[in-house]
């Protein structure tokens, strides 16, 4: 019953039916491009962060000399 008045509205109003489905084509690209835009903005500061800080597995906080030496020869074995 409705898809049938739709249709018929489609069949009847050609003039208005075309640009209101254009619209709703352009704001629903628009809405898609904001979202691509956003998520790539997040992966470019990821990149940048590891890219300037290095892409650590592991930080040590407060470590003496002795203690990284002793780390070093322990990855050696």
């Amino acid at each position: 019953m409705i898809i049938k008045l739709a249709f018929s509205y489609i069949k009847k109003q050609k003039g208005k039916t075309i640009p209101l489905l254009a619209g709703v084509g352009l704001a629903v690209m628009l809405i898609f491009s904001m979202l691509v835009i956003r998520d790539s903005g997040y992966d470019s500061q990821i990149r940048e962060a590891k890219n300037l800080h290095g892409d650590y597995n592991l930080f040590f906080d407060d470590i003496d000399m002795n203690s990284v030496e002793e780390l070093k020869k322990q990855k050696e074995e």
